[in-house]
């Protein structure tokens, strides 16, 4: 009797759940409580033998911190959507993002894309005919304001009854 060979594509599905549980420090038994799909077709999947369904790839993708399309990219399937790999640093960066809440995520995207808008207007050269302008100074205290235009209009009246 001949021994079934695994498909290269569910061997790369498999590999890839494998590194992403290991990288998480869980066994098989952990990725399926987090997952909900069961022990035994978690290590089939890593094995080779079985090759997730959407379903079942959405769940384990989930449990490891990623949607799908990222499981199955890096399974090497998807080759259109796969981007130049990340280096050293953009990869911790992924990673240490992936360990967020959703409500964490969502603040970190709102900031950096604040950040990066602003970055942006700061560094495209004024418009023909438009002066530069200057970086807005920081507001002042109510009292300082008060104080200032106090000085330019005077002592206040006192309101007649």
């Amino acid at each position: 009797m001949a021994v079934k060979q695994a498909k290269p594509a569910r061997t790369a599905v498999g590999r890839t759940i494998q590194r992403k549980r290991e990288m998480l420090g869980w066994s098989r038994p952990e990725l399926a409580r987090h997952s909900g799909v069961s022990t035994s077709m978690v290590q089939r999947m890593e094995e080779g033998a079985r090759s997730p369904s959407r379903e079942t790839a959405g769940k384990l993708s989930r449990a490891l911190g990623m949607n799908a399309v990222d499981l199955l990219r890096q399974a090497g399937h998807y080759p259109e959507l796969t981007q130049s790999p990340l280096d050293a640093e953009e990869q911790t960066l992924v990673d240490l993002f992936r360990q967020l809440s959703p409500a964490f995520r969502r603040a970190m995207l709102a900031g950096a894309r604040a950040y990066l808008q602003q970055a942006v207007r700061a560094s495209r050269p004024p418009a023909a005919g438009k002066p530069a302008t200057q970086p807005r100074q920081p507001r002042q205290p109510v009292q300082a304001r008060a104080e200032r235009a106090r000085a330019a209009n005077g002592p206040r009246r006192p309101r007649g009854r």
